[in-house]
């Protein structure tokens, strides 16, 4: 078996310890995909990249709820959190390697106090896992781990991440206690702004 077989199976494995698997991942980030391609480049500069998260959000909760978990606000900054309460997720659009273990990644934008905050209590949980002899970062007394699910997109590809915040400089998530790559997306010029999206299948259950 080779070294990258084995490193995919150890992330499929970790991802399963969540309650997560690569193809949730990406279809949420398809979604967010399908929404940033309608824009034009008449749409706010942000518009893009709002539409990116908020639709990827949306359709990581349609997959995600099913299973028992459920959409938090937090005091404005939205995560979904797994159903025993210990896992939190957050999507953001990221820079530099995301998907690369070998480089470095980040937040492509700085983020607010309620970031700093899940970084505070993720260090936490690092420090524990030094005292503990734990192999990976573990929640404990209840709190929610926060990871952050980081989706940059490149002419040809999307890159994409599940990690652990654990410092910023700036306002900038720049290091990671634990990353996850996940396979990169394709993505190229079937996919616009201004043409129409490919259809999603997303689940929907009737209202009773």
């Amino acid at each position: 078996m080779t070294e990258a077989v084995q490193l995919e199976f150890a992330e499929r494995d970790r991802l399963g310890e969540l309650g997560l698997d690569v193809d949730t991942l990406h279809r949420a980030a398809r979604a967010g995909l399908a929404a940033r391609a309608t824009r034009t480049g008449l749409a706010p500069r942000n518009a893009q990249g709002s539409d990116l998260v908020s639709h990827a959000v949306e359709e990581l909760r349609l997959l995600l709820v099913p299973s028992g978990w459920i959409a938090d606000f937090a005091g404005g900054q939205e995560r979904t959190v797994s159903a025993d309460g210990l896992t939190s997720i957050i999507v953001s659009t990221g820079a530099g390697a995301v998907g690369d273990r070998t480089g470095e990644a980040r937040t492509a934008h700085p983020k607010g106090p309620l970031m700093r905050d899940a970084v505070t209590v993720n260090q936490g949980f690092v420090q524990e896992e030094f005292s503990l002899g734990l192999p990976v970062p573990q929640p404990v007394e209840g709190r929610p781990l926060c990871w952050v699910l980081l989706v940059k997109v490149e002419p040809d590809r999307v890159d994409l991440e599940l990690s652990v915040p654990s410092g910023m400089r700036d306002g900038v998530v720049v290091s990671w206690a634990e990353r996850i790559p996940l396979p990169p997306l394709p993505y190229g010029p079937e996919i616009e702004p201004g043409e129409e999206p490919p259809l999603l299948d997303v689940p929907v259950e009737p209202r009773r």
